[in-house]
């Protein structure tokens, strides 16, 4: 079996089932595989390079990540999100980014973020998912570690479900 693929960018990770990588982000070592899809504007933020650079490790790397939507349809909301960086905090891009990967419908793919790089005051200190079997708690920062796995049964007294 493959190890998984991560690449690394400023505060997030794209995980791609099946192959694993590290690497930096902000413009990357080498032009992406989809400079021509989705080039980078005169002068791009790092927000704007990380998104080419994710884009062009999907396409690289994901033997077929296109199979639940097309390809012209994710490739023009990636521009859409290109072009709307510059004016987002650092959590718009963050979400932008996360709401991108998520259109593939690719239970392997999806993006991961490291919680310290984004100060809110309104985010929790974990990522939830929705399961057959209920709500799961899939990711935590380390001062809310334990709570990795456990179910999430309310949300202020109101049922999670």
């Amino acid at each position: 079996m493959q190890s998984s693929r991560r690449r690394l960018l400023g505060a997030g990770a794209l995980i791609l089932g099946g192959l694993q990588g590290c690497g930096g982000g902000g413009g990357g070592d080498s032009p992406p595989a989809n400079a021509q899809e989705l080039p980078l504007p005169a002068n791009p933020t790092p927000w704007q390079a990380d998104l080419q650079d994710l884009v062009g490790v999907l396409l690289a790397s994901h033997p077929q990540p296109f199979k639940y939507l097309e390809r012209s349809l994710f490739m023009a909301d990636a521009r859409t999100l290109m072009e709307a960086m510059p004016g987002q905090s650092e959590a718009q891009s963050l979400l932008g980014l996360h709401k991108l990967f998520a259109r593939l419908r690719d239970g392997h793919t999806r993006m991961e973020f490291d919680f310290r790089r984004v100060a809110h005051p309104t985010m929790l200190p974990l990522f939830v998912e929705s399961f057959e079997e209920g709500l799961f708690v899939i990711s935590t920062e380390a001062s809310v570690a334990e709570l990795s796995g456990a179910e999430v049964l309310a949300f202020g007294g109101r049922p999670a479900s």
